[in-house]
């Protein structure tokens, strides 16, 4: 078996998608009367990840996400859930949810391309 790439990559990328979900979550969270400097403070809190992309190796990013194994799945799915938190916690439960589903899509649209797969080589 070839070796794993792991999800250094993934786990880069997907961190600031999550931490600007975050941001805003707690941009929506302010009074409507909040000033522009409160709006703009959470911002701030997106600088680590924005610098993590740099380091972000592109070209393996799609080859990672193809290598992906159900443990990898569960170690960015922890991370995920982990790293999110928004003020609004009817709301954080539902992406949390909403996630799940779309990893059991993924794994789902997976399997239906390895039948595929297999049916084209039947009919060889």
């Amino acid at each position: 078996m070839a070796d794993k790439l792991g999800i250094e990559n993934l786990k880069k990328c997907l961190a600031v998608l999550v931490e600007g979900g975050n941001v805003g979550g707690q941009i929506a969270a302010l009074p409507q009367d909040a000033g522009w400097f409160a709006r703009l403070q959470p911002v701030a809190n997106i600088l680590d990840e924005v610098y993590d992309l740099s380091k972000v190796d592109w070209k393996s990013v799609i080859p990672e996400f193809k290598d992906l194994d159900e443990a990898e799945i569960a170690e960015l799915k922890l991370f995920f859930e982990q790293k999110f938190d928004i003020p609004q916690d009817g709301a954080e439960v539902i992406v949390e949810k909403a996630l799940g589903i779309l990893i059991n899509a993924g794994e789902v649209v997976k399997e239906i391309i390895a039948l595929a797969k297999e049916v084209s080589a039947l009919k060889q």
